[in-house]
């Protein structure tokens, strides 16, 4: 009983003792709590404070945002006013009243620059100018290499050529291309790097422009050539050799260009192009044997001339190089003058003879609009008398026509006025003209350029010589 008696003063001693710490627990407990209690709300102001913040980043970068917004369609605004002053003053050339339209424009570009489809007969390599800007150590073996190839018509750029028909499997090597690119550098002192590289270079570029040629022509358009106006009519390639061969050697008669407003205002000549639609509509002409290479006829469809490979691509590749700047040629049977435009585009003194009145009225007014320089006479060739002598004629699916009554007349005035070849093609029946020319006149010596097909007859193209080729 003792024992308990004890026990229990001992239970009421602690149970005392406890309860005088309980206030101070509960005193603990209340701090822990309000402690726990800080610190949530402490946490809770912090998240607020990290939205706040976050929400004012946000504002920032949304505020900033609006601005390179606003600035970018300032910009835009800017430019597309820029835009549509350069349309007006296109526009103002390219439709007027809707009488005319012109039908190589693509887009407009920057810098006062448009993109628009140039002819192939148009586009020649660079000039001295543009090729010389491009040379840091101009040496006299340089300048000789580049004299070979600078400022001809594209047909004739055999290295890049040849390159690409090597890529087509239809050269048996690029060794031209490649001779071509050493002497770059050898004629300079300088070292370039190994044939295969560039060709496997090249060969790569190659296959990227046939994968987007065969998606169509936007990626060219986007990517153009690059190419500024010359006087004589045509264009200097500034940049894009290659694009540019490639697309020919693709078959194409029109390749994206890149020019600048005034230039491509000046090469289409409107007032002059409205003359001409003019005299065609009053002659009910519906036909062309020849393309018309000015923006605003190309939708006038030629039954020559008009696709790869033409009888010019054939007579261009067949002289590759060789110039036919201050050459004397006599363009018999000319019709609308498109050899002759050509041939005055390289710098050659062309007289063209066309008879037929309309033909002939016509190609006076196309002259003027091609920015060439010929003289154009209404002469016959068998009565075409002169005191003086051409060095070539281009006598294309003429002879033919006369060859029963007037053979002798003919090939007795072209001995008589051709000093060293005869640019030729046949009617249908080719060896009979080829007999009769080497065998009645100094003429002896010919050969063929390619067999070709026109207003349903299957004909031969050639050159008479007289010296051995």
């Amino acid at each position: 009983m003792k024992n308990k008696a004890l026990l229990g003063d001992g239970v009421d001693f602690m149970l005392k003792k406890i309860a005088k710490k309980i206030p101070q627990l509960n005193k603990i407990v209340d701090e822990r709590n309000r402690y726990a209690l800080d610190s949530e709300k402490k946490y809770e102001k912090i998240l607020e404070l990290e939205r706040i913040n976050a929400d004012l980043v946000s504002r920032i970068a949304l505020d900033r945002s609006f601005k390179d917004d606003l600035l970018k369609q300032n910009e835009i605004v800017k430019w597309k006013c820029k835009e549509n002053r350069l349309e007006n003053q296109i526009s103002s050339y390219l439709d007027g009243d809707g009488s005319i339209i012109d039908h190589s424009f693509i887009r407009l570009a920057e810098d006062q620059h448009v993109v628009a489809f140039i002819p192939v007969e148009l586009l020649f390599t660079e000039d001295k100018i543009t090729a010389y800007s491009k040379v840091d150590q101009i040496t006299a073996n340089w300048e000789h290499q580049n004299t070979v190839w600078e400022n001809i018509n594209l047909v004739r750029l055999k290295p890049h050529r040849d390159l690409m028909n090597f890529f087509k499997g239809l050269e048996k090597s690029p060794d031209a291309y490649i001779k071509w690119f050493e002497n770059l550098f050898s004629s300079r002192g300088l070292i370039s790097e190994s044939s295969i590289a560039v060709i496997d270079r090249r060969h790569r570029e190659f296959q990227c422009m046939s994968k987007e040629l065969n998606k169509g022509i936007d990626f060219f358009a986007d990517n153009p050539i690059e190419v500024r106006w010359n006087p004589s009519g045509y264009f200097n390639i500034i940049d894009g050799h290659h694009r540019a061969m490639f697309l020919y050697c693709s078959g194409m008669r029109l390749i994206p260009a890149k020019v600048s407003v005034q230039e491509f205002i000046n090469w289409r000549n409107k007032e002059k192009a409205l003359e001409c639609l003019e005299l065609i509509n009053e002659q009910e002409r519906s036909e062309f044997y020849t393309p018309i290479c000015n923006p605003y006829f190309y939708d006038r469809p030629a039954y020559r001339d008009n696709s790869y490979k033409s009888r010019l691509d054939h007579i261009l590749e067949f002289f590759n190089s060789q110039r036919f700047s201050n050459y004397k040629i006599l363009d018999i049977g000319s019709n609308l003058g498109y050899y002759s435009q050509f041939f005055s585009r390289e710098g050659a003194k062309v007289t063209a003879l066309e008879p037929d009145k309309q033909h002939y009225d016509l190609a006076k007014l196309l002259t003027e609009l091609t920015h060439t320089n010929i003289t154009l006479l209404q002469d016959k060739i068998e009565e075409y008398e002169t005191s003086g002598t051409y060095d070539v004629a281009i006598f294309l699916t003429v002879f033919y026509h006369f060859f029963e009554d007037k053979r002798e007349l003919i090939i007795q005035n072209l001995d008589k006025l051709i000093t060293s070849f005869i640019i030729w093609e046949s009617g249908d029946n080719p060896q009979m003209e080829i007999d009769y020319i080497t065998q009645n006149s100094k003429f002896t010596y010919y050969k063929q350029i390619a067999d070709t097909y026109g207003t349903d007859k299957i004909r031969e193209l050639g050159v008479f010589s007289v010296n051995p080729f």
